[in-house]
């Protein structure tokens, strides 16, 4: 958004908008999904509610520091809050096969377990 602002068309940041916000949802879901997958069977409640609090205060962070940073940097700030958004994304791309199932596997019956 901070890229398109200049360019002065309300329509064009209107559009941008848009895209930023349909991203929410899935990335909400993504986040029930795996603590539906990882949190233990009497602990998912308290598994979700650290999840959202983590959430909630990543954001928050993350918008006071690229506050500061627009303030420090101008307008570039804007493309290191997305070099270090793609980084982040880079890192846990990296690690999206360390997280193990939680499901016990399936034997047959009559079969050695």
């Amino acid at each position: 958004m901070g890229l398109v602002s200049p360019l002065g068309s309300l329509v064009l940041l209107a559009v941008v908008m848009m895209a930023a916000g349909a991203l929410i949802t899935p990335q909400v879901t993504a986040h029930s999904l795996g603590v539906e997958q990882t949190a233990p069977a009497g602990a998912a409640t308290e598994a979700f509610n650290w999840m959202v609090m983590a959430a909630v205060l990543g954001v928050s962070v993350g918008q006071a520091l690229s506050g500061v940073t627009i303030d420090l940097v101008g307008p570039g700030g804007y493309a290191a809050g997305g070099a270090l958004g793609l980084l982040v994304a880079g890192l846990l791309w990296l690690r999206r096969g360390s997280v193990a199932d939680t499901e016990p596997p399936v034997v047959a019956a009559g079969s050695p377990a």
